[in-house]
């Protein structure tokens, strides 16, 4: 077995002491540990707003790596409450205004990747055989959450509606707890 410490002199004691050695595993986890995280929130938000028990609105085991393909599962009675096939992204390295930018666009690589996700869901029989319209979720780290969809896809005039909403080459975003009102079961 490794010894995952190493031994460090303290600056402020002057003494030495064991902390933790950064590798690339665990750089590895602490990253599939904080998508886990916002997908889970994700899917508690979504469950909460459209009024029915998380067990119906969870995670993907595998954050979509079975044959199941998104990274939230629905019932199906969520899915006629919320049809959207979600896809979460929460990353560092990706800003808001990479929106605006010709050359170095994330979100529209990440919905037409989710888009084939959604495809190939509905041809293995997930859902009613089709594929629905694509929601990314994304989050740069600690900041709000925010919801990307096409905008020709919209048919809710709730979502239509929302201000303020920015319009890219055809992407519509909005916070994502905005988006979330137009789901909203009354109590």
């Amino acid at each position: 077995m490794t010894d995952n410490f190493e031994v460090k002199d303290c600056p402020e004691c002057e003494g030495t002491g064991k902390v933790n050695k950064r590798t690339k595993a665990g750089v590895a986890r602490r990253s599939r540990n904080k998508g886990n995280k916002a997908e889970m929130e994700v899917a508690k938000l979504i469950a909460k707003a459209i009024g029915v028990p998380y067990e119906e609105c969870r995670r993907t085991p595998n954050s979509g790596a079975l044959v199941e393909r998104g990274d939230l599962r629905l019932s199906r009675r969520a899915v006629e409450l919320f049809p959207w096939f979600i896809e979460v992204k929460n990353r560092e390295g990706w800003d808001f205004w990479q929106v605006f930018s010709t050359t170095d666009w994330c979100p529209e690589v990440w919905y037409y990747e989710a888009e084939d996700k959604a495809k190939h869901d509905a041809r293995t029989g997930f859902g009613k055989s089709e594929a629905y319209p694509v929601l990314l979720v994304l989050r740069q780290n600690r900041k709000r959450l925010l919801a990307c969809f096409r905008t020709e896809l919209v048919t809710n005039a709730k979502l239509l509606a929302l201000s303020p909403t920015i319009e890219v080459n055809g992407f519509c975003f909005v916070d994502f707890e905005d988006f979330l009102e137009c789901y909203m079961v009354s109590a």
